[in-house]
């Protein structure tokens, strides 16, 4: 069972406004689609997981012509979970339609980055896989991060926050990992152009997410 991690890459000019959003906003780092249903006609319904700051993200949502309505739910760490329902937009139709009638499956989570990128991975034959790549509508542009064969412990690869990653960056860069360390989280701190506290959280947050994926890996 063969699969790709794909990095889709939107134009300005097809971004959904939530994902322009992501963009526009400082403080927003992603968005993940955790489930969708597409078979209610000429209506889409999707759960998403957002990193970001709340009112402003729901706010802008507010705004969203499409969206008909929405629900969301706060968690303790600061994102939060949304329920959507949306009008299908031809755009998202033509997209969809080049997964369809082929032999293959897209696992969630879809995520949503900034700069117009939508990462996730697709499962199925070798030829099929091949015709996503292949189908993907113009302007948009598919590049193949990934392939090989499917394990799902490896899932959780592209877990990380940006932020996160850029603290892992970071502290690489300061020497926050050397052995013995020669710099510290105020280092870290400095170079991400956050509070001490923030980085902290972010190192631990990351840290967190890559042992728990090397203890699945067992």
């Amino acid at each position: 069972m063969q699969y790709l991690d794909l990095t889709v890459r939107y134009p300005p000019s097809w971004r959904h406004p939530m994902h322009r959003y992501l963009d526009d906003a400082p403080d927003a780092e992603r968005s993940r689609m955790l489930a969708w249903n597409l078979s209610a006609g000429d209506l889409t319904h999707a759960l998403f997981h957002v990193v970001a700051d709340r009112e402003p993200y729901v706010a802008a949502l507010d705004g969203v012509d499409s969206v008909e309505r929405y629900d969301v739910t706060a968690l303790d760490d600061g994102s939060f979970y949304v329920f959507v329902r949306e009008r299908t937009g031809e755009r998202l139709a033509r997209f969809a339609a080049a997964f369809a009638g082929l032999d293959l499956v897209i696992v969630p989570p879809l995520t949503y980055l900034p700069g117009g990128r939508l990462r996730f991975e697709v499962v199925g034959e070798a030829g099929a896989l091949r015709s996503v790549v292949e189908g993907v509508p113009d302007p948009l542009r598919a590049d193949v991060e990934r392939v090989g064969e499917y394990d799902h412990a490896d899932a959780g690869a592209a877990s990380l926050t940006g932020r996160q990653r850029a603290a892992l960056d970071a502290g690489l860069e300061v020497g926050y990992y050397d052995v013995p360390r020669t710099g510290g989280v105020d280092d870290v701190a400095a170079a991400l152009g956050c509070a001490p506290s923030t980085a902290s959280d972010h190192l631990r947050k990351a840290e967190a997410a890559l042992v728990r994926r090397a203890r699945a890996e067992e």
